[in-house]
């Protein structure tokens, strides 16, 4: 899996030199490039290495890291005989790690309220 990975961060790298070269720059004229080499395998790491200033973004693509803790947590308050309603913000809706995904999987019913 290690090989592969590097193999994939050197393509990667490759293929953006080219994307540079192509604009008519050079890799001298790069300042800063960021590179995340991990898979959908590696989702939570990939999401608590995002640098500060991206994560805004980066919840708005993938959803919210905090959804498989904030899952454990209505799961356990159940268990415990707590009854529930659980609102949250939109971004806690999407990605692969989607809260009411998470809370299906953990053998809930989960419903969407529409108020319109």
């Amino acid at each position: 899996m290690k090989k592969a990975c590097e193999a994939q961060a050197r393509q990667a790298i490759q293929n953006m030199l080219e994307v540079v070269r192509a604009a008519g720059s050079s890799p001298q004229q790069l300042v800063k490039v960021t590179a995340y080499i991990v898979g959908i395998a590696n989702f939570l790491t990939f999401l608590e290495r995002t640098a500060p200033y991206r994560r805004d973004l980066r919840r708005a693509e993938y959803g919210d890291e905090r959804n498989p803790a904030m899952a454990e947590r209505i799961d356990a308050l159940h268990r415990e005989g707590q009854r529930l309603l659980v609102a949250v913000g939109a971004l806690h809706m999407t990605g692969p790690k989607a809260l009411p995904a998470l809370l299906q999987a953990r053998g809930f019913r989960v419903e969407r309220v529409d108020f319109r």
